[in-house]
């Protein structure tokens, strides 16, 4: 009788330790997959706000509906690259966007 609780004892203090473990492991990679989101969306938005700054991500967000100003908007900043703002709001003066 006593072996048989023993062992009864034994099988389920490794149940409890595989499925902790199972556990732990599943949020982990959970957490890590989260991070790693996390860091891709903030390089993202980071790129576009460096390349376009913020008056004219504002411009495009209140920009109702993709009218022939955005379209031509965004064919017009399709070459910058991070910091030519300067050569960006020449490109809106030249659509006439103010």
């Amino acid at each position: 009788m006593v072996r048989t609780n023993v062992t009864a004892a034994v099988v389920v203090v490794v149940v409890v330790v595989v499925v902790v473990v199972v556990v732990v492991g599943v949020v982990v990679v959970v957490v890590v997959v989260v991070v790693v989101a996390v860091l891709v969306v903030v390089v993202a938005v980071t790129a576009v706000v460096c390349m376009l700054g913020w008056s004219e991500i504002f411009f495009l967000l209140t920009e109702k509906g993709c009218g022939p100003k955005t379209r031509k908007f965004i064919k017009g900043v399709r070459h910058l690259k991070c910091g030519h703002s300067i050569v960006l709001k020449n490109e809106l003066e030249k659509i006439n966007i103010k």
